[in-house]
């Protein structure tokens, strides 16, 4: 009953946007260099709406029929950078604005899209880092987690170079949610620590970070926060050309590596665009001081396939997607066959008029599946192949009704449905066939006054697992909810505070697990008694956004009343160690820095040197018994350089030793890392050619994960380089 009722009231609202005829308004400017020349090669796009125009041979642009409101518009151009800013229209007027774009190297200019609105990275409320250009060239790796470790907070579990999740601030599984064009993954990284994050690194355009508020938008469950992948599978705009894209080529000395892509992008007709990749990965085993390290090797390739149609109001797109990996596990004899497919579906409208500013409805199919077994002769029959299989089913739907001010309210309801059938067949199966069904209503709402933005959300979600096998299910519902305020201190300095509650319920390995997980060199225990995981947490943030010096402090405190963790009971069973949910009052607390200084502006020659640190203490109250598989304290400094062709970085961190241990862990040493990068872009006409050469762990330093179950056998890659080249048309 509540969910009809949740569905015919979001319906009826948005219904109510096609109601009167209202009159639209324009946009005009120019895009011009840091030195005032006019930027002859860029493009200008609406970011809401997705509409794009070239400019002029001087620069200008005008984009004509939009509905009033506030819209960012943002500039890209291949040799200048980019540049965002704020317009607002009204109905039959013209708007000015005038972009100068420049390669920043600040999170100022990078549109944040993991929100009902989009808006620059610094007007976000909570932390929110975006890696995308030529930082996520920088940072590739095999694996979303490791991709993304070198940021300001985050961390991964590194269980070898293809499987490695994402960590933020001591908090991973299920509580750092994973989203692929706006929609959950559908694979299994939350349950097995060698389940790989089936997002593939060389298919990103983009990743966001995002923490707070918004993240109730996704899921009551995400209290580190969410990763925002996302790849264009639908065209978000129509191309200006009728055949565009990219491609790349690298290959590596340490893993051996091989690879590349290819990204196309075209228009039919007047409303019709379509995009198109390829990628294929191959490694060998991982360099480590001193060898190789054993079955590490990694061969990976993925295709999509995407078409939208789009006119105002209204886009519509449809993209498919196959993803296929084979990877190993170090420290033991098993590899991994992972296989995903995916059906994505995507609507939007955004009526000239009327209460409703946009409708978003998203839904997608992954059929996922993964073995586990010992390599095998090759005279073998695969059919006589043993192994653990797991398969996972899942069918999500979303709708988000976007409302133009009422009185100062701005902002966005929603509501959201997922099933997962789950199944596990095989020796070393420790997971009962299940399914989980999850449906959640959710609000967030923004009051803008002269002094003070405020925002608030709630989320509603309830949730039902049931074991198949044992004829046991487990309900659950709760209410999330989240505030925050952000305060303009001056023209550029910002000071943001939020609270959160947060609901989570138990997943199907917390409630139903019974059995040996070989990776994690752990028999599992479940416990179908838990209840649901309630935390309490308080975000601070002060950031400086423009000028020569650019400061992001920020301050956290999570406190849960039932936090879930495997706890060692000092049994053995099946010849590992048993470890069995429990529940119990925990706390963290940490911290971020990131400070940069720009030692030259000059547009032909820019210097930025960067100085970061992290940190989080975790422990189970009231004993202070530290919580199993905690970062330590992190701190480094990077010296960039960004000229109009070259640009370059080098990188020093430390990562300090974890002495601070739970029960039955040990202790990880300290190491230090050392970077380096230098790149180079040529232009011939509008083609674009990009060069890239990376240096990293230069003092083949012998580095080990804390985080990592398998760091006493699996330490992290040694010195390697890599050479990337890739040509945009």
């Amino acid at each position: 009953m509540t969910r009809r009722w949740a569905m015919s009231l979001i319906i009826w609202m948005s219904l109510a946007g096609w109601v009167g005829a209202g009159e639209a308004g324009s946009v005009q400017g120019r895009v011009l260099t840091a030195d005032g020349r006019p930027a002859d090669d860029a493009t200008v796009r609406v970011v809401q709406s997705g509409r794009q125009v070239p400019v002029g041979s001087d620069g200008t642009f005008r984009l004509e029929g939009l509905p009033p409101g506030t819209y960012l518009v943002e500039a890209v151009s291949p040799r200048w950078g980019r540049a965002v800013r704020s317009v607002t229209v009204k109905a039959g007027e013209t708007s000015s604005v005038e972009l100068v774009v420049s390669h920043l190297l600040g999170a100022a200019e990078v549109v944040v899209t993991a929100a009902p609105q989009p808006r620059t990275a610094f007007e976000a409320y909570p932390p929110t880092r975006v890696v995308a250009g030529p930082e996520l060239d920088l940072r590739l790796q095999a694996s979303l987690g490791e991709t993304l470790a070198g940021e300001v907070g985050v961390h991964s579990t590194y269980f070898g170079p293809a499987a490695s999740q994402p960590v933020i601030r001591g908090l991973g599984g299920e509580r750092v949610l994973v989203l692929e064009d706006g929609l959950g993954t559908g694979d299994l990284y939350a349950v097995t620590p060698d389940s790989a994050v089936s997002v593939e690194p060389l298919s990103l355009e983009r990743a966001e970070i995002v923490r707070g508020p918004t993240a109730l938008l996704y899921g009551g469950g995400a209290i580190g926060g969410v990763v925002h992948a996302t790849s264009e599978a639908i065209p978000s705009v129509l191309p200006t050309r009728i055949l565009s894209g990219s491609l790349r080529l690298l290959g590596s000395s340490g893993p051996k590596e091989r690879g590349g892509s290819a990204d196309l992008t075209g228009r039919i007709a007047a409303r019709w665009a379509w995009q198109a990749g390829f990628l294929k990965r191959v490694t060998g085993d991982y360099a480590v001081p001193g060898g190789r390290l054993p079955n590490s090797a990694v061969e990976a390739q993925q295709g999509r396939l995407g078409v939208a149609y789009r006119t105002d109001p209204l886009a519509v797109g449809l993209a498919v997607s196959g993803l296929r990996s084979d990877y190993g596990v170090p420290g033991t004899p098993d590899r991994i066959e992972m296989e995903k497919a995916r059906l994505h579906f995507r609507l939007e409208a955004r009526p000239a008029s009327g209460l409703t500013q946009g409708l978003r409805l998203l839904g997608g199919y992954t059929d996922y599946r993964h073995r586990e077994a010992e390599e095998v002769g090759e005279e073998e029959d695969e059919e006589e192949e043993g192994g653990t299989r797991f398969t996972n089913r899942e069918w999500q739907a979303r709708l988000e009704w976007l409302h133009r001010p009422v009185g100062p309210l701005t902002g966005a309801l929603g509501m959201q449905v997922t099933q997962k059938r789950f199944q596990t067949t095989g020796p070393e199966a420790f997971l009962p066939r299940s399914v989980t069904r999850q449906w959640a209503v959710f609000l967030m709402e923004e009051v803008p006054t002269p002094r003070v933005r405020f925002q608030f959300g709630l989320r509603y979600e309830r949730q039902t697992a049931e074991d198949l096998d044992r004829s046991v299910r487990r309900s659950f519902q709760g209410l999330s909810a989240s505030a925050g305020a952000l305060w303009p201190l001056f023209k550029d300095l910002y000071l943001a505070l939020w609270a959160t509650r947060s609901v989570r319920s138990p997943t199907v390995e917390e409630l139903f697990a019974d059995g040996p997980d070989p990776p994690a060199r752990v028999f599992l225990v479940g416990r179908s008694d838990l209840t649901q995981e309630v935390s309490t947490s308080v975000d601070l943030s002060l950031r400086k956004a423009e000028g020569r010096l650019q400061v992001e402090l920020n301050g956290f405190v999570y406190w849960f009343s039932d936090y879930v963790y495997a706890a060692p009971t000092g049994q053995v069973r099946a010849s590992f160690p048993v470890a069995r949910f429990m529940q119990g009052p925990a706390r963290f607390i940490g911290g971020e820095t990131r400070v940069a200084l720009d030692l030259s502006r000059r547009p032909e020659a820019r210097w930025t040197l960067i100085g970061w640190a992290d940190a989080v203490r975790a422990e189970l109250r009231p004993t202070g018994e530290p919580v199993p598989r905690v970062p330590p304290l992190r701190f480094g400094a990077r010296l960039a350089y960004r000229g109009r062709s070259a640009w370059g970085s080098l990188e020093v961190f430390r990562v300090t030793a974890q002495r601070r241990v739970a029960p039955h862990e040990t202790t990880t040493p300290g190491y230090t890392m050392v970077h380096a990068a230098v790149g180079y872009r040529f232009f011939q006409g509008r083609v674009v050619h990009d060069v890239l050469l990376r240096g990293t762990n230069l003092l083949d330093e012998t580095a080990r994960n804390h985080l990592s179950f398998l760091k006493d056998v699996a330490p992290l890659p040694g010195r390697s380089f890599s050479l990337m080249y890739r040509v945009t048309f």
